[in-house]
């Protein structure tokens, strides 16, 4: 069984085009797996299926626009790599909340006023108590004390109605959060625009975006062919025939600018569709100037104020750290999917001090396997999969199989959503054993910090490969903490869904322990759903 391996870097886009809209590869049967690998040395080896052309390697293209917070940005960025376009969706509009939202169907509207949303129309979203609901998204670590309580933020407009982009439900003190990708669509009727009074068209037509914010570039948003994309959304199992055509569908406003809510592409002869999340992000630049005031301060307004000197570089410290996590956000999720597929990302902690070591990707199609078929891919990838089953005989997040060491032992993991070999490493008694698999990690510094995290990390249990047993909820809670700060949660919520955490504490020894060779490996899972 082939394994898909991918070490991301943020210095790198993830190359490839989207798979059929099943989830399948319709590549050619030597060409089934995708490889991408950075060496220490910078050099990139691909093996990938044929993309768009592009005239130059490095040319860089923004594709499509959303807006949120008083700002505008792109709803893609697309790279040329080996004469191939890499696109990945910006996710611009992920907000927690905006300060002095603009209203983004006004562009002559004054920036400096709360927009009151409570007055918006929002067609077939159902407004919580605003009581009880918290102004802005709760973070990953956020708690509340109204069990059941049920919340929406955000908005995401198509098909003539318009609906929350994020949903929260209170339940056991915190905050549980899925993005809804409400205009995901598999088609329209003909209904009328949901931010136009008038008459009702024939097709849900976007209202024109405000001017630019400021100190944002103008997007390169060339319209497909309207005689060629079709008029409406894509299903699943619709065919197309125009190879590499690229539509966009649907309509989201936020930071003072709208963006397509869907991005469909021609593939292997079907649609490969995603939602954009265009207005899914952590802030906007220049929220409280006016969206269509392009031009620098002058005059009164430019003076500095010594007084806030302090106030002002912890601002912008703030906006840096965003803005890494923002890039490094983008980068994560167009590896995690760069075509419909599960994943698990493999997280390496420091035993005693819990310092992320670094970080490795296994993704390939969704695949169930019984517990012979796990144990044959363990035993052929890690080395181990002879051993006691720790996991369970059906586990839904994957198959745990131990060898306790007489002299050498060790511990193979296998996905239970690909089937796919996740981590393996020998354990020897008195000695020092090794991880086995993955072979390659990326650095930590890749996935940055201080970021915010939309959703958790989906069910999540350990195994204490000292003790032979489980590791207690708070073990594994204390183990995942270190990574829910990084970009890692909004990527993997960025373009789908985190379905699983499996945390181990592997000792690499046993007999005379050694904390110091010992580690924490997390095993954090999630993907498209199909």
């Amino acid at each position: 069984m082939k394994n898909f391996i991918l070490v991301a870097s943020v210095l790198a886009v993830s190359l490839g085009s989207l798979g059929s809209c099943d989830g399948t590869d319709e590549g050619p049967a030597d060409a089934d797996v995708d490889v991408v690998t950075l060496s220490d040395g910078g050099d990139v080896e691909v093996s990938l299926d044929a993309g768009d052309s592009c005239p130059t390697d490095g040319a860089i293209k923004n594709i499509g626009q959303e807006c949120c917070c008083g700002a505008c940005y792109p709803s893609q960025t697309c790279t040329c790599v080996g004469g191939e376009w890499a696109c990945m969706a910006t996710d611009a509009c992920l907000l927690p909340g905006c300060p002095d939202v603009v209203d983004a169907t006004d562009p002559d509207a004054d920036a400096t006023h709360d927009v009151d949303v409570a007055d918006a129309d929002v067609a077939d979203a159902e407004i919580p108590d605003v009581a009880m609901c918290p102004a802005t998204e709760p973070g990953f670590d956020a708690t509340c004390s109204a069990e059941g309580l049920e919340c929406d933020f955000g908005q995401e407009c198509c098909c003539g109605a318009c609906y929350p982009s994020l949903h929260c439900s209170c339940s056991g003190g915190g905050w549980a959060c899925y993005a809804t990708d409400a205009c995901f669509l598999p088609g329209c009727s003909d209904t009328a625009d949901a931010l136009d009074t008038g008459d009702t068209p024939d097709t849900a037509d976007a209202p024109d975006a405000p001017d630019p914010a400021p100190d944002v570039a103008d997007t390169d948003a060339d319209a497909p062919d309207a005689a060629t994309c079709p008029a409406k959304a894509p299903s699943f199992e619709d065919g197309c025939t125009s190879e590499g055509l690229q539509c966009d569908f649907g309509q989201e406003c936020c930071c003072g600018k709208c963006y397509p809510s869907l991005h469909c592409s021609c593939s292997g002869g079907s649609w490969a569709c995603y939602a954009t999340d265009a207005c899914f992000i952590p802030g906007c630049p220049d929220a409280s100037d006016d969206a269509s005031d392009a031009g620098p301060d002058t005059g009164a307004d430019a003076a500095p104020d010594t007084a806030n000197d302090t106030a002002n570089d912890t601002a912008n410290d703030t906006d840096a750290s965003s803005a890494a996590c923002a890039e490094a956000t983008q980068a994560l999720a167009a590896t995690l999917y760069a075509k419909p597929q599960a994943f698990t990302v493999a997280v390496r902690l420091d035993h005693d001090t819990l310092a992320p070591l670094g970080y490795a990707i296994v993704a390939g199609p969704y695949q169930s396997l019984d517990e012979s078929a796990a144990r044959a891919e363990a035993e052929s990838v890690t080395g181990y999969g002879t051993g006691t089953l720790l996991s369970g005989p059906t586990p839904e997040d994957a198959w745990v199989f131990y060898e306790s060491p007489g002299d050498f032992g060790g511990v193979g993991v296998v996905s239970a959503h690909t089937g796919l070999a996740i981590f393996g490493g020998s354990i020897v008694w008195d000695g020092t054993g090794d991880i086995t698999w993955p072979t390659a990690w990326a650095p930590i510094s890749d996935l940055a910090t201080g970021c915010e995290a939309p959703g958790g990390f989906g069910t999540t249990r350990g195994f204490d490969l000292v003790q032979e047993g489980s590791l207690s909820g708070e073990d594994v809670a204390a183990a995942l903490a270190t990574v829910s700060t990084t970009a890692l949660p909004a990527a993997i919520w960025q373009g789908g869904y985190a379905f699983d955490a499996v945390v181990l504490r592997y000792p690499r020894s046993v007999g005379a322990f050694d904390p110091s060779s010992a580690e924490w490996i997390l095993l954090i899972s999630g993907g498209w759903l199909e």
